[in-house]
């Protein structure tokens, strides 16, 4: 009993021990914190006698118990994560090799697209082709989606004018192994041998996968001939400043109606437009032809000269196409380009022609009634002799008298208006050796447009100068040898001016004494009337001097007239804008009349004072560009010759 009494004392101290431990501040378990599972009934065996393992206190064999579970534990949740990322990634491979790999799996390189069509295609006619889209797939393609993009120059036959760029086509689902058609029809536009490429994809979807796949597919046809065809009939050489002329003709291929054809026209540097048939519609260089028809043919001809240095090559550049949707005077599409080079050179035979010893510019300015004086100064510019030489001058107008026309030694033919000078009559024309030059004259008279009898002639007129002769060429063969030269002559509109002053007629009731009286005051009315012949003139103005003992009235007929006066220098000016053409010549002149005062001084006693002086007029001609002026040499006086009631005894100043 001792014994057992005695174990119990030393189990119960032992317990003691391990209270004081774990509740002492110094104790071996204090601040530990258990975060591991409570034990459970099998997790650990305790003996009775609350021994622990040998070598090891009671303490530690817990702490020991604890990790172990903790690592089968863990062990555990590792194989079992490690086990599910494992099965996912094997269904994932299986899943991208079932949807996206070869054989029987679903991939676009199954999807055949097929566009059976032309390679090959006229301009501007319709073509025709078929787009053939197979599925070799194990799977349905569900919301099949065929997109067709097109080039510049695609459009359809029922709207030829404006360009398709894109068509959206949804199919029916197409079945493993079945095939969709569908057939397109366009019409191609564009320059001859030029590649259109039209770009084909389909898009569709798959049961069981929210992806779109993709096939792609060119198709590329190749424009084997041009709608239309050009031409250009043109001289390949001329001489620098030597008109020429070049005609551009447009035929249509095409076995349909062609739209809104436009032709645009690239000139080469040195070039100068002078006209066409027809008319360009912007600049000189765009031409709307219209539509054309099947196998009809348009010409443009163009006219202009070259300036330029001597073995000089010019190329101009034309393209026809059809009209672009935004601007009717500029092409969209482009049919055909060709080009057309001509050589500059030095005329065999040069021709210069003077008129009124002025050659510095093409167009020369003549006045109504003036005597023109022309030298034609010609030069054989070439290393070998021209023969039997002769020089042609064509007055080519209706405004110069044919009588006047005079010639040193050449011979005028007035039934075709020709000046020609050969070597009948005229010496060293027969042999010209190479540098020689020489000159042939004439001259002629424009005619008197002041009357007004030549209102219906146009104010203008050419002198066109040719020369021709023989040389012997580089060959030893003799050819014929050409050289022309041109003028232009535009004659200017002949402005006139008249002023009149009465008393007892006019828009003003006058007063005052007459004749007039010294110290009191007589009133005047004041005439400026202007005409014009040829051509419309603009800002014409009219101006004239008041003597100091004239008073301005202010009073204008008719009213709105911009008339003004300066007390300064005693100037009254009136701006007349525009005078018509024909103006007093058929139709009405354009006139202003004001009044003035006059009281003259004793100083002026049996005189007749003068009532205004220095009138002038001038004003711009729209024809030829030239300022006109015209002037009143004679002064307005109180003698008043166009005044029906005026008697002479009136117009000296009495006391």
């Amino acid at each position: 009993m001792a014994d057992i009494s005695n174990k119990g004392e030393n189990n119960r101290d032992e317990i003691e021990k391990m209270k004081t431990r774990l509740y002492s501040r110094d104790g071996m378990l204090n601040g530990r914190i258990d975060t591991g599972p409570r034990f459970k009934k099998h997790d650990v065996s305790v003996n009775d006698d609350w021994k622990g393992g040998e070598g090891d206190s009671f303490e530690q064999k817990i702490l020991n118990e604890r990790m172990k579970a903790k690592k089968q534990k863990m062990s555990g949740l590792t194989k079992l994560f490690l086990g599910a990322l494992t099965f996912f990634g094997i269904s994932l491979v299986a899943a991208l090799y079932m949807f996206v790999g070869g054989g029987n799996a679903i991939s676009s390189d199954n999807v055949d697209i097929v566009v059976v069509g032309p390679v090959s295609v006229a301009g501007g006619e319709e073509m025709s082709f078929e787009i053939q889209v197979t599925n070799r797939n194990n799977a349905t393609l569900e919301s099949p989606t065929l997109l067709l993009e097109y080039p510049e120059g695609v459009r359809r036959e029922e709207n030829r004018s404006e360009d398709i760029r894109r068509d959206i086509e949804k199919l029916e689902n197409i079945a493993p192994g079945d095939t969709v058609r569908k057939k397109v029809q366009v019409v191609v536009f564009g320059e001859e041998e030029q590649t259109k490429n039209i770009g084909l994809s389909l898009e569709y979807r798959v049961a069981g996968s929210n992806a779109v796949f993709e096939k792609i597919k060119n198709y590329e046809v190749r424009i084997g001939s041009a709608p239309v065809s050009v031409s250009i009939d043109s001289i390949e050489r001329t001489s620098s400043g030597q008109e020429f002329e070049m005609a551009l003709t447009v035929s249509s291929n095409a076995g349909v109606l062609l739209e809104d054809v436009v032709v645009r026209a690239e000139y080469p540097f040195g070039f100068n437009f002078i006209e066409s048939v027809p008319s360009p519609v912007l600049r000189s260089e765009i031409w709307n032809l219209g539509d054309v028809e099947p196998s009809s043919k348009k010409v443009i001809r163009i006219r202009g000269k070259l300036e330029g240095q001597n073995g000089e090559d010019r190329v101009f550049r034309f393209t026809v196409g059809t009209a672009d949707k935004n601007d009717s005077r500029a092409i969209g599409i482009a049919f055909f380009t060709t080009d057309k080079t001509i050589s500059i050179e030095r005329p065999f035979l040069q021709l210069q022609l003077t008129l009124n010893n002025d050659s510095s510019s093409d167009k020369f300015i003549a006045g109504s009634a003036e005597i023109v004086s022309g030298d034609v100064f010609w030069t054989n510019n070439t290393s070998s002799r021209i023969t039997n030489a002769k020089i042609f001058v064509e007055l080519d107008g209706r405004i110069f008298d044919q009588s006047s026309v005079k010639a040193q030694e050449g011979f005028y033919r007035s039934s075709d208006n020709m000046i020609i000078w050969d070597s009948t009559n005229t010496r060293g024309l027969d042999v010209l050796d190479p540098g020689e030059s020489g000159r042939v004259s004439f001259n002629f008279k424009i005619l008197d447009t002041s009357t007004g009898l030549f209102v219906d002639r146009a104010p203008e007129m050419s002198i066109n100068v040719s020369g021709e002769g023989t040389r012997v060429g580089d060959n030893q063969v003799p050819e014929s040898i050409r050289s022309v030269a041109t003028r232009d002559i535009e004659i200017s509109t002949t402005l006139g001016l008249t002023s009149r002053a009465t008393y007892y007629i006019g828009p003003f009731g006058n007063s005052g004494p007459m004749p007039p009286k010294v110290d009191n005051e007589t009133t005047y009315t004041i005439y400026w009337t202007l005409t014009n012949s040829m051509n419309d003139l603009n800002n014409v103005v009219v101006e004239g001097s008041l003597p100091s003992y004239i008073e301005w009235k202010g009073v204008i007929s008719p009213e709105g007239q911009k008339v003004t006066y300066n007390p300064v220098n005693g100037m009254v000016r009136w701006d007349a804008g525009t005078v018509s053409a024909n103006a007093g010549f058929g139709g009405p002149v354009k006139e202003i009349a004001f009044q003035v005062g006059l009281t003259p001084s004793l100083s002026q006693v049996g005189g007749a004072p003068t009532l205004i002086s220095d009138i002038k007029t001038r004003g711009d001609d729209s024809f030829t560009g030239a300022v006109i002026e015209a002037f009143i040499k004679r002064d307005i006086t109180t003698r008043l010759s166009n005044d029906p009631a005026f008697s002479e005894g009136e117009a000296v100043v009495v006391e």
